[in-house]
Parts: structure tokens; sequence; C-alpha cells
């Protein structure tokens, strides 16, 4: 738990890190995409923990922790991600939340199962 916790803190200081101190336009590709996976990386770390944390051990929905930490991860990354490239809108993020909401409903009518 503790190794989650400052996992999740040292993601969160390198994507605030490299999203502040670089500039995107004389950087590398690779570079541009890391601060993504980090701040997915973080987020995903501390939705775990939440889980784990709010949840009861025995519950069914424990088996598919890392599913639903990663799908709580993803959906803030792909906003930025489209807004990053001036591609996101109103109609986008009812969309996406549209989709995440049903993931969400798949994922816990299958630990069910």
């Amino acid at each position: 738990m503790k190794l989650k916790i400052l996992l999740a803190i040292c993601f969160y200081l390198i994507s605030f890190g490299l999203l502040f101190t670089t500039n995107p336009q004389n950087l590398p590709l690779i570079i541009l995409i890391l601060p993504f996976i980090s701040l997915f990386s973080a987020l995903f770390f501390t939705a775990e923990v939440v889980i784990t944390q709010l949840l009861p051990k025995n519950s069914r929905v424990m088996a598919r922790k890392k599913s639903m930490s990663g799908l709580v991860a993803a959906f803030p990354v792909i906003c930025l991600l489209l807004l990053s490239i001036g591609q996101f809108s109103i109609r986008d993020l009812v969309t996406i939340l549209l989709l995440f909401v049903l993931l969400w409903f798949y994922l816990t009518r299958l630990s069910r199962a």
C-alpha cells in the first residue's frame, strides 16, 4: 500500500515537472507522450489505493480492481489528450463519459457473475 502511494507521488511529480518545465515545440515526440503516461500511472495507483480502502476486502469488485482503476485513470488522460490537440468539445466529453459509464457498468456486472 505504501509503495503504491509513493509511486503515485513520484509519477505526479514527474508529470507536473514535465508539463511545467518544458516547451512542447522544442521536444521530440517521445518526450511529449511521457507526461500523459506518467499522469495515467499516477492516477491508476491513486485509484487503486482508493478502491482498496473504500470497498470491503471480500467484495467481488475487488477482483476487478485493476480494471476499475485503469478506467478511472484513463478518463481524465483521454480528455487531457483531446484538449491538448484542440479536439475537445462538449460533444466529445458526453461521448467519452457515456462510453466510460457503459464500461463501468459492464465491469461491475462482470464482477457479479
